[in-house]
């Protein structure tokens, strides 16, 4: 939840705190009715607030001085625009971001070629007053040009438009609360695959408890036929571009034309058709409309405007959200409204947010881009199921390295990391990983580091994950030393298939993927046909639990908190007035055969009905009583005229007299005609003939299957080989979305069904409030008792209404619950993004509707109208569901963008291209010949591209001589003492662990290798523990603030490519290259970006048999030398000589093998000289760090030792001062010893002088 403080600071024109806001301290300027607006577009805000005029502080309220505060989610800076003042208050409006944006104008902008994002920032902000953070769009390069004069931040929105992105401005604020700098971070634009601005599914809001009410709205008041579009001017013209010349035609699932171009315009003619203009003087009804958009290349111009055109030529759809939810600008949130039946369930965007420090009821949250997401099964039995489903689940395993899996001469280290991949996404932190090594456990954390000195020549290291004592998981990797000179023997990774866990293949030599995996690794290409040598493990577990059928069952019971008194049955009950019902749902399971029930839940219609039927004869009796006293008559006026104002919007204000009493009963009788064909038109906005429906789903099956067997056809054979993995997944993906759409359409017609019934009994209720409403105006009379009796009357007939408004508000539930399901035929085949705008009079409507009244005439009329309507938005919704499909042919077309072509070099080097030429055509393999490869890519415009060369292939080699036979090491005694001297060995006794070492002394360690022919050899390393030395100088430090690791697919390992990166490595083919992308960003705002390349290599044949090379002997000797990088040239000694201080001693050893071949290696240490003791901060923390429901903060305490003793507080004072940093944040959020907190953070101490 975010926190809003109550202190602000006021800052004059030289960003200097001049006074604060406080509702906190005694004689404090204080505050009241204030707001702070925040908005999606760039993350703006708005904050207003009163003050008192006459507090001495409230003269620093002027306007040009800024207004900032702090809360736990980020900084607030905002410029006094408007100031209001009186004799007694002060009302104040703030904008955020800086003045320089607002008010500063630039230039217009030909750049004449494509530049990125920040090329263009820094043409439209040459005085850097944002600084670019996150920048997601950052490989894009567009060419776009800029007309005439504008200011900064309109500049800035109008380039995140051309880049098809979201701005947010974060200001950053130092400890004075004056502004340190504006960082601005480009996402990518909200859709449905990117998150843009904010976080996804962050909470999910309940009706009633977030969310008040949901109103569904459908508009046509913005509704347009044609669109003439005019974009930018390009250089050489003073006039703006059009569209002339460009033709295009787009038809829909019939064949019919739904869009055309007509020289500089584009019409929708089935629009036109449904929604004519009369008032236009030409004949064609179209309904033209101009717009601009800032791009100067014809082509693009007419796509943006048909896609505004696409979005404005139909009705707009939609809700209304009332409540207010604490989340953040941007973040998506589901909300789940339980009065519909079945529950409604939503998906939406924060796009404003109204917060008050010193009044909650005025929070609120406003939300767009709706989208209807489907749920028809009880949330319990759906927890059920997805519960046995997670159970019964097993993922994949997978291990990644930072820095390879192998050694080279002894050197180096890598960090193993566990992954659990649940399809793409890793879920290792939900499981404990247990790591081992060789099969002995080691470590149960999910990183390792392993060194090349934890294992001998190689190592097997795995991991398991495992929850409640049950394996999830598993996943192993094979770590190897190799020493420079000798030519490592390649190792191979073998796998099997099993569906018997591993008792017998799978078909095809176990080949054919089945349900359990084998794999080993070894130095021999070929598989071993023994399933005993794999290691099995389950991949695919067995066929899961599933629903068979759910009932609906009720209990008639004599209580109304328990079920007392009767049986649980599938058949509704008859009313009872004296019984309650209960109701629940029952669940069949087979696989393994199981019955589960839900909750047992009392249905509220069942009181309903009886306090309406209550109600009833409450109005009767008091109709029938209503002339017995003018006392009691006049009474019950008074509480009828209270009533009429507590209701004023349903109503109307009743005022004294028969002849108002006349008026209100005939406007009555007006309205209702109005709302109830309002109302019915709402309503029944997704009907539709069983015939259209019908005419649907073929045309559904026709279009996709036409598109589908159009896609292949418009590219060449080679370009769809090479994105048939793509192009599939999309057709894949259609066929989905039609199956769905098919079973929806079904259900449809059932919900139509049930939804005209209750429209039947709703013109039923109708008419009895029309009667009713006759029998107030039959009763009315001059004298004050008839006025009384009257209105009496017209309570007992707003009774009526009310009971009839009932029936129509279910009916309009029910409707809209089959108008979901018609929103559900549009998920998964469209991307359409509804954007959702507040209708600010639709309570006043909604409760207006309650004292109308409507003849049967009128409800048949808008019955007929609303059908009607409903026909005619039905082809819209065809429309969309083509223009769907003509999407994903677009994105095929664009597949041919480009040419690759592959040329091949047949040279006598494989260092350069020497004694050949390049051809497209593979050589064959040569003697002595070696075969380099590049790519080259010709683009549309002409323009051409080549990849560097590489050597892809050698000759082969002549067999070598077989070799003697091998020496290895047999075993291995590692032994430790400490000595004090770096360059005689001890001679007391050496033990295998390591012993305690004084500061100023030396570490001996012994290594004896003993070989399998029995001879050993002795080896000494020695380490130095230095003293304290003195104190260096204050240095500045920068850490790494964030680490991100993205990874792409290519069909290069040469050039990094150009796609999206994605947070999980995609599936590679045999030939493909995996790249990977590590950004570092640090803490001055700099960051490196390095890539690594892996390539899934097909098989390659076999070779010849090599000859056995091993290790003969090993000599190791030592020699001082006065350089570090220089061998000295003196002589080399067996034993260790005197280092003096400041020298360096080299150890050189030289390898013999049996080949007679040998390898010299070095390695230096420099004997250094003592310094002065360090600090360290050691961290207390008396209550752990983690945080429970009984435990909600939690004490951090700043040690600070210096030579092995804690310094007192007043030592720690005299050299300077413990602050205290969050992780990823510049700033300090404390300063002192002690640390409280009480939500879970990153946070570390430093000590600053």
């Amino acid at each position: 939840m975010i926190k809003l403080t109550s202190r602000i600071a006021i800052l004059d024109q030289n960003d200097t705190v001049v006074a604060f806001l406080d509702n906190n301290v005694p004689d404090g300027l204080p505050f009241w009715d204030d707001e702070l607006h925040e908005y999606l577009e760039g993350t703006s805000n708005t904050f207003t607030f009163k003050t008192d005029a006459k507090h001495p502080d409230s003269l620093h309220l002027v306007e040009g001085y800024k207004i900032a505060f702090k809360t736990d989610r980020r900084d607030y800076y905002l410029n006094i625009m408007i100031v209001h003042r009186d004799e007694n208050e002060v009302e104040i409006e703030a904008w955020s971001t800086n003045l320089e944006l607002l008010n500063e104008q630039v230039s217009g902008i030909d750049p004449g070629e494509a530049h990125s994002f920040l090329w263009y920032k820094n043409k439209f902000d040459p005085e850097n007053t944002v600084q670019i953070g996150l920048n997601e769009v950052s490989d894009k390069q567009i060419k776009n040009k800029w007309d005439g004069e504008n200011t900064v931040l309109s500049r800035l929105y109008s380039l995140a438009n051309v880049f098809d992105a979201e701005l947010e401005f974060v200001p950053q604020l130092n400890q004075d609360y004056s502004l340190n700098k504006i960082v601005m971070n480009v996402y990518r634009a909200h859709s449905d695959t990117v998150q843009g601005i904010g976080k996804a599914n962050v909470s999910n809001l309940v009706y009633g408890r977030e969310i008040k009410g949901i109103k569904k709205t459908s508009d046509i008041t913005d509704l347009y036929t044609c669109i003439y579009p005019h974009g930018g001017t390009i250089e050489g013209s003073d006039s703006k571009i059009d569209i002339s010349g460009v033709s295009h035609t787009v038809k829909d699932k019939d064949g019919r034309v739904e869009f055309f171009t007509d020289g500089a315009l584009i019409r929708a003619p089935l629009a036109r058709d449904r929604f004519p203009s009369f008032m236009s003087k030409s004949q064609d009804r179209y309904v033209l409309v101009h717009w601009d958009c800032d791009v100067t290349d014809k082509e693009m111009l007419y796509g943006r405007a048909l896609a505004e055109l696409k979005k404005n030529c139909t009705p707009k759809v939609t809700y209304e959200i009332e409540g207010y939810a604490d989340t953040g600008i941007g973040d998506t949130v589901r909300i789940t409204d339980e009065e519909y039946n079945p529950i409604l369930y939503l998906e939406a965007r924060v796009t404003e947010q109204v917060r008050s420090i010193t009044d909650e009821s005025r929070n609120k949250t406003i939300y767009s881009n709706v989208e209807v997401l489907k749920s028809e099964v009880d949330s319990s039995l759906m927890a059920r199921v997805e519960a046995l489903i997670k159970e019964n689940k097993v993922y994949i395993g997978q291990i990644m390295s930072d820095n390879g899996i192998q050694f080279v001469n002894g050197e180096g280290s890598t960090t193993l990391t566990a992954q659990v991949m649940d399809g793409v996404v890793d879920i290792a932190d939900q499981y404990q990983i247990v790591w081992k090594k060789d099969g002995t456990q080691i470590a149960t954390t999910k990183t390792i580091i392993v060194s090349s000195g934890d294992f001998g020549a190689q190592a097997v290291y795995g991991f398991e994950a495992i929850k409640d004592s049950k394996i999830y998981a598993r996943a192993e990797v094979t770590l190897t030393n190799v020493h420079d000179g000798v030519t490592p023997e390649p190792l191979y990774l073998h796998i099997r298939y099993s569906n018997d866990g591993g008792q017998t293949f799978t078909g095809n030599s176990g080949k054919t993927e089945g349900k359990w995996m084998g794999q080993y690794s070894d130095h021999l290409e070929a598989d071993s046909e023994k399933p005993s040598d794999y290691t099995w493990a389950k991949i695919r577990g067995d066929d899961g639990q599933s629903l068979v059928s759910m009932t609906r069952e009720f209990y008639m019971s004599t209580s109304n908190t328990a079920q007392e008194g009767g049986s649980w049955s599938a058949t509704p009950p008859t009313f009872d007035a004296a019984k309650y019902l209960w109701v629940r749902f029952k669940a069949v399971y087979k696989n393994p055969d199981a019955i589960a029930y839900s909750d047992p839940e009392l249905d509220g219609t069942w009181s309903a009905t009886l306090q309406a039927i209550d109600t009833a004869n409450q109005a009767a009796t008091s109709a029938s009583n209503a002339s017995q006293s003018a006392q009691n008559a006049a009474q019950q006026a008074g509480e009828a005229v209270n009533k009429a104002q507590e209701i004023e919007q349903e109503i109307g204000p009743i005022k004294t007299g028969i002849q108002e009493a006349k008026d209100a009963a005939a406007e009555a009788k007006q309205d209702v005609a109005d709302a109830t064909e309002q109302i019915l038109l709402d309503i029944s906005g997704s009907y539709a003939t069983k015939s259209e429906m019908a005419d649907m789903e073929g045309d559904l099956q026709t279009q996709i299957t036409a598109n589908a067997d159009g896609l292949k056809s418009k590219v060449s054979n080679t370009e769809y080989q090479q994105n048939k993995d793509a192009i599939d997944a999309e057709l894949l993906k259609q066929n989905q979305a039609l199956q769905k759409a098919q079973s929806n359409l079904a259900e449809l017609q059932s919900n139509q069904s049930e939804a005209n019934q209750k429209l039947t009994k709703a013109e039923a209720d109708l008419k009895a409030a029309k009667d009713a409403v006759t029998a107030l105006e039959s009763d009315q009379a001059t004298t004050t008792e008839q006025l009384n009796a009257a209105k009496t009357a017209l309570n007992a007939a707003q009774q009526a209404v009310d009971k009839a408004q009932a029936d129509v508000t279910q009916a309009k539930k029910d409707i809209a619950t089959a108008q979901g399901q018609i929103s559900g035929i549009q998920d998964g085949i469209t991307d359409l993004t509804s954007r959702i705008t507040t209708a600010e009079t639709g309570i006043e409507q909604n409760s207006q509707a309650i004292a109308l009244r409507a003849t049967k005439t009128e409800v048949n009329t808008a019955i007929q109208g609303a059908k009607d309507y409903t026909d005619a938005q039905l082809k819209v919704e065809a429309g969309k569901i083509t223009q769907s499909v003509n999407s994903v042919s677009t994105k095929v077309d664009k597949l041919t963008s480009q040419k690759q072509e592959t040329y091949y070099y047949q040279s006598t080097s494989n260092t350069t291209q020497t004694g050949g030429s390049w051809s497209t055509t593979k050589p064959s393999e040569a003697s002595g010949k070696y075969i380099w490869m590049k790519i080259k890519f010709t683009f549309v415009d002409g323009t051409t591209s080549e990849t560097s060369p590489i050597c892809m292939t050698g000759a082969t080699g002549a067999p070598g001589s077989p070799g003697a036979t091998g020496k290895g090491v047999k075993s291995t005694a590692i032994t430790y003492q400490s000595g004090t001297s770096g360059t005689t060995a001890p001679t007391g006794s050496w033990n295998a662990t390591v012993p305690a070492v004084s500061q100023g002394q030396y570490l001996w360690t012994r290594t004896i290798l003993t070989y399998t022919d029995n001879t050993t050899s002795t080896s000494y390393s020695v380490s130095y523990i230095p003293k304290n030395g003195t104190n260096g100088t204050n240095g500045t430090s920068v850490t790494v603030s964030s680490t991100s690791v993205t990874y792409q697919k290519s069909s290069s390992g040469t050039t990094a490519p150009t796609g999206t990166w994605v947070n999980s490595p995609p599936a590679t083919n045999a030939g493909e290259y995996l790249w990977t992308k590590t950004v570092v960003n640090y803490s001055d705002g700099k960051s490196t970006t390095a890539y690594s390349v892996s390539r899934n290599g097909s098989n390659g044949t076999n070779g010849t048999n090599g000859t056995s090379v091993t290790v003969k002997s090993t000599a190791v000797t030592y020699q001082a030398g006065a350089s570090g990088t220089t061998v000295p040239t003196g002589t080399w000694s067996t034993t260790i000589p005197t280092v003096p201080v400041g020298q360096f001693l080299w150890t050189r050893t030289i390898v013999t093998y049996s080949d007679n071949k040998t390898t010299t290696s070095y390695s230096v240490s420099r004997q250094g000289t003592d310094g002065t003791d360090a600090f360290l901060i050691v961290y207390d923390t008396p209550n752990g760090l983690e945080f429970t429901a009984s435990q909600k903060t939690l004490t951090i305490t700043a040690k600070v030792f210096k030579g092995g003793k804690e310094l007192t507080d007043t030592q720690v004072n005299a050299f300077g001062a413990i602050k205290w940093y969050q992780v990823g944040v510049a700033a300090a959020i404390a300063t002192g010893k002690t640390l409280t907190l009480t939500t879970p953070k990153e946070v570390y101490a430093t000590l600053e002088n």
